[in-house]
């Protein structure tokens, strides 16, 4: 990173590593994560110039066919333990 400055707003120092592409110095990584474990994630982003974070919406539907997989998927799972639970028992 030799040469590079940090991108944290109105730091000069060089920078010592990337973080999700950006150049960082120590001292601002090191604040970036206290803020993250606060839940200032946001305001650390913007911080360092990274967009917001986006997050995706499941259509409805899309999130009914994933419960009735699951719910699928613990019924096989169910119906298998209990033939397992048979086998063990019987002599």
């Amino acid at each position: 990173m030799s040469g590079d400055r940090c991108e944290w707003k109105r730091c000069r120092a060089e920078a010592d590593m990337s973080y999700l592409g950006r150049a960082i110095c120590k001292s601002h990584f090191s604040r970036m994560c206290e803020m993250q474990d606060v839940g200032r994630e946001e305001e650390a982003r913007k911080l360092i110039g990274l967009p917001p974070r986006t997050t995706t919406q499941i259509p409805p539907e899309v999130g009914r066919l994933i419960d009735e997989l699951r719910m699928d998927q613990d019924r096989k799972n169910s119906a298998h333990q209990a033939r397992s639970d048979r086998v063990v028992q019987d002599p």
